[in-house]
C-alpha cells in the first residue's frame, strides 16, 4: 500500500503496546487510528488496516470474532485490493504442548483462521500473522512488523515469529 493508507483499527490491548502502535502507525501514514476492545462493535470509519491483538486471557474468547470482525473489515473497504490484516497472539500455539490449555487451543484456532481468511478474501485483503514470544515484547520490533506485512503486496498466508522463543 504505496499510496493513500487510509486510516488503521487496533484491536485489543497487545501486550500493552497498543498506545505505541498507534503512535507508529499515525506517524507511518495510517490515519487516523481508531482503538478498541474484542467486543466493540466495528466503527464505520475507512480503514485500510487492521490489527487484531487476541487476548492474552482466552476465558470466553471465540475464534469466530476475529473471523466476523475481518470480514466486516474487507466488506467495508472503499476498493478491491485496499487492505491488510496483522493477527498478533502467542506463538506458543504453533508448538505442541504436554499441558495443552484453551489458551493455547484458542491461539492456534486463530493461526488456522489467519490462513483460512488469507485464502477466502484474497486478493482484495492481505491477512497475515505476527506470533510473539515469551516475554516483554518491544514495541519498535512489533511495529516495524506490522509495517512491514501492510505493505508487502505479495504477501499473505505467513507468520513472521518475534520474541525469545517458548
Amino acid at each position: 500500500m504505496t499510496t493513500g493508507k487510509g486510516g488503521a483499527f487496533i484491536v485489543g490491548e497487545i501486550d500493552g503496546l497498543a498506545d505505541a502502535l498507534a503512535e507508529g502507525l499515525c506517524a507511518a501514514g495510517y490515519g487516523p487510528v481508531l482503538r478498541c476492545d474484542d467486543h466493540s462493535p466495528s466503527s464505520p470509519v475507512s480503514a485500510s488496516l487492521l490489527v487484531y491483538g487476541a487476548p492474552q486471557a482466552c476465558a470466553g474468547a471465540s475464534v469466530e470474532t476475529p473471523i466476523h470482525r475481518s470480514r466486516a473489515f474487507a466488506a467495508a473497504l472503499p476498493q478491491a485490493g485496499s487492505g491488510a490484516i496483522v493477527m498478533i497472539f502467542d506463538r506458543a500455539a504453533l508448538r505442541p504442548q504436554v499441558d495443552c490449555s484453551a489458551g493455547t487451543l484458542f491461539h492456534a484456532g486463530l493461526w488456522t483462521a489467519t490462513r483460512n481468511l488469507a485464502l477466502s478474501l484474497a486478493p482484495a485483503v492481505r491477512v497475515n500473522a505476527l506470533g510473539l514470544g515469551t516475554g516483554a515484547p518491544d514495541a519498535a520490533e512489533v511495529l516495524a512488523a506490522i509495517l512491514y506485512l501492510a505493505g508487502a503486496e505479495a504477501v499473505t498466508g505467513q507468520m513472521i515469529e518475534l520474541g525469545v522463543a517458548p
